[in-house]
């Protein structure tokens, strides 16, 4: 029910402009311009640490992400493979997932909203300073809920960026999740 609400809330506040009678249409501001520098084509590495739920692995992958919406929001597609780095000749576990985000500009704060192939849903909230983007969310693990930050520095020109996810399950304490390197490897189609 949590992720219909949030999906239909995406919808009505990304065609709501679109739906009153007279108006001229609405153009992207530079909130809206900000979100560029996550377009393209990305290929990335991601080593995962020791969590209460897994052992240490390594994540690849590539994603492509392009504005949508007349350039108001953007769409990530991705696929990627999760290895366990202490097995030998392990193939990995599979997994995709969307991302929708965009510039919420009433709470004047950037909102993206994740979807997996194993059915999670997550709901961020984020912000931008000079080349560093910083989101956190809430996240359900067996059952229970923690608290996850990311922040991602963009180099200089945006053709590759680094993350940091840290977690925290008593709201005081941050511990180290993962670290990614991002690589741009082309244009989004």
């Amino acid at each position: 029910m949590k992720s219909t609400v949030a999906i239909l809330s995406l919808i009505v506040s990304l065609l709501a402009p679109q739906l009153r009678a007279g108006d001229p249409p609405k153009k992207p501001g530079p909130e809206h311009k900000k979100l560029e520098v996550l377009t393209g084509k990305w290929k990335w590495e991601e080593n995962l640490e020791r969590t209460p739920w897994g052992p240490p692995r390594k994540a690849i992958g590539r994603s492509e992400v392009r504005f949508i919406h007349r350039g108001f929001a953007v769409h990530e597609y991705a696929k990627g493979r999760t290895v366990d780095p202490a097995k030998s000749g392990d193939p990995g576990s599979p997994g995709e997932w969307t991302i929708l985000t965009y510039y919420d500009p009433d709470q004047r704060t950037y909102r993206a909203l994740w979807l997996d192939s194993e059915g999670q849903v997550d709901n961020t909230v984020g912000s931008v300073e000079g080349t560093t983007w910083s989101w956190a969310w809430k996240h359900s693990i067996n059952g229970k809920v923690y608290d996850f930050k990311e922040t991602d520095v963009f180099a200089p020109g945006g053709r590759s960026r680094t993350c940091e996810v840290m977690y925290s399950d008593d709201d005081a304490t941050w511990k180290p999740y993962s670290k990614c390197v991002y690589r741009k490897v082309g244009k989004a189609k």
